[in-house]
């Protein structure tokens, strides 16, 4: 799901500021994920792209590859409006940010 060796890296760099970096990442999952739904929902394939390209770089810089790697699926997926996937794809996804922002709130957060 996430490469710990990533996370540990950057609690050991950032000290007390690595909960604040965890708990905004987890904020932008819980706000992004949805947003990309609604605007799957009503056509703005633009704002799935901007989104899902914001979601991947963010988690690429924390170690979460698989969420990234989904996000990066979505974002070509919009580039070239591929609807039908993209309709399929993000429901995966937000089920990987559920899980990942669970998990991540659970081992760092509490």
């Amino acid at each position: 799901m996430f490469d710990e060796e990533v996370l540990n890296d950057l609690k050991d760099l950032l000290e007390e500021d690595f909960s604040q970096l965890i708990n905004a990442y987890v904020r932008d999952l819980k706000l992004k994920v949805p947003k990309m739904i609604e605007s799957l929902e009503t056509g703005d394939i633009a704002e799935v792209q901007s989104l899902s390209h914001s979601l991947k770089g963010a988690s690429k810089n924390i170690g979460v590859r698989k969420f990234s790697e989904s996000c990066s699926a979505i974002e070509q997926l919009a580039k070239q409006s591929e609807v039908d996937e993209l309709k399929n794809l993000i429901p995966l996804a937000q089920q990987q940010a559920l899980e990942l922002s669970d998990k991540l709130s659970e081992l760092y957060l509490s």
